[in-house]
């Protein structure tokens, strides 16, 4: 059955590579492989994980009941152990274990002690994981499984591998996580990287910081954001331009990093390695919060400009064929021109920036002028959401007639 899948179904030749390095980690002794998946990847995470028989539990907890938020968190997986029943698994069990009915309680622990039996006695030392610290990870089990992940995963960009060595356990590297949820950047900066509503923010993190240590207020420099560090484009865009300090506080006890971003991220497999500095043992226990500079944000951000400058070359490639012929560095100075001449008339989203590209391409620049700014200044909507009534415009014009165009939409 499993032959039968890897033919119809194979992984990618990154998602390949991947499992490559990771099936050699898991042959060597004392190794331990922990995954992180962004379930806003995917329509019920939990579940496939379940059907896979992989062990897992969310990195974000109830906030108000919200188990979309939930499920659409992080989640922490542990590809040694196979699946165990949690209330998030069973809709009628799901909520905190505090805010559970008796009935509840009672029907969740006679379900694990049945499937505790039935582990042992299918000779599993560990009972499904249930019995901690019974033996060391099976690897022909562990590569089994980082295989059924990276099927789940393969193409979407929502699974980074945390690995270390015999002394990392799950609850360490769980709480680590836990304090990864949340970081601090400097107020008001401007990147989609790190988002996230109250709620959200508030399933994220907070019981597990220090006491002694408080996060940013409104009143601080900073302010606390949400860190997507289950997303692959996410890591590969923060992990560069931290400093050692950073860095240490970022792999905490775990030695490699292994992901595998989009292309526009670089492609292929990425390997972190935990600086040489020798770890405080607040830096493993998870104490005190990530926290990013204003210059740190600026390389970030650069960086993304970068990746959105790529990306509209791409697109241009795709919906003008006139484009094909004309060289990368003649494509980025275009690019360039017309994401300064969209920037002249307000636009900001990327998505605006492309259709204005496009505009500018296809009437090599003439579209930019006068007539463009006496639209977008006339128009009572965002430049972002106008560019759309420019495009439903030109679609009714003739030809390449712009006089005649911008009388009928000026």
């Amino acid at each position: 059955m499993i032959d039968r899948e890897r033919e119809e179904n194979p992984l990618s030749t990154e998602g390949q590579a991947l499992l490559a390095r990771l099936g050699d980690l898991a042959a060597e002794p004392g190794r331990r492989i922990f995954a992180v998946m962004d379930g806003a990847r995917f329509n019920n995470l939990a579940a496939k994980l379940y059907r896979a028989d992989i062990a897992h539990r969310p990195l974000y907890r109830h906030a108000g009941g919200d188990y979309a938020i939930v499920a659409g968190g992080p989640w922490f997986v542990d590809p040694s152990l196979a699946a165990q029943p949690t209330p998030l698994d069973d809709p009628g069990l799901s909520g905190e274990a505090d805010a559970l009915s008796d009935d509840a309680l009672a029907a969740q622990a006679a379900f694990l002690s049945q499937q505790m039996l039935e582990n042992l006695s299918a000779g599993d030392v560990s009972a499904g994981g249930m019995l901690a610290g019974t033996g060391a990870p099976q690897p022909e089990n562990v590569a089994a499984r980082l295989e059924a992940l990276m099927r789940i995963a393969d193409g979407r960009s929502a699974i980074v591998f945390w690995v270390g060595d015999e002394s990392l356990t799950a609850e360490i590297l769980f709480r680590h996580l836990r304090g990864l949820n949340r970081i601090a950047i400097p107020r008001g900066a401007a990147s989609d990287v790190f988002d996230g509503e109250r709620v959200e923010l508030a399933a994220a993190g907070g019981a597990d910081a220090s006491p002694h240590q408080p996060g940013p207020d409104r009143t601080s420099a900073t302010e606390t954001v949400i860190f997507r560090h289950a997303d692959p484009n996410v890591m590969m865009q923060v992990f560069p331009v931290l400093d050692e300090a950073q860095a240490l506080r970022l792999f905490g006890p775990v030695e490699q990093l292994f992901f595998s971003p989009d292309a526009l991220w670089g492609g292929g497999v990425k390997r972190g390695r935990r600086p040489g500095a020798e770890v405080s043992s607040d830096v493993v226990a998870g104490r005190g919060m990530l926290q990013l500079s204003p210059e740190m944000i600026a390389l970030i951000e650069n960086a993304r400009m970068q990746a959105s400058r790529l990306k509209v070359v791409a697109y241009l490639r795709d919906v003008h064929p006139a484009t094909e012929a004309v060289g990368e560095r003649e494509m980025m100075e275009r690019v360039l021109s017309y994401e300064a001449s969209g920037a002249r008339l307000g636009l900001a989203s990327e998505r605006a920036h492309m259709k204005w590209a496009y505009l500018m391409s296809i009437t090599e620049g003439e579209c930019d002028g006068p007539e463009a700014e006496k639209f977008f200044r006339q128009t009572a909507k965002h430049p972002d959401d106008a560019i759309d009534d420019l495009l439903v415009a030109l679609d009714r014009a003739a030809g390449d007639d712009w006089e005649n165009f911008w009388g009928e939409v000026g």
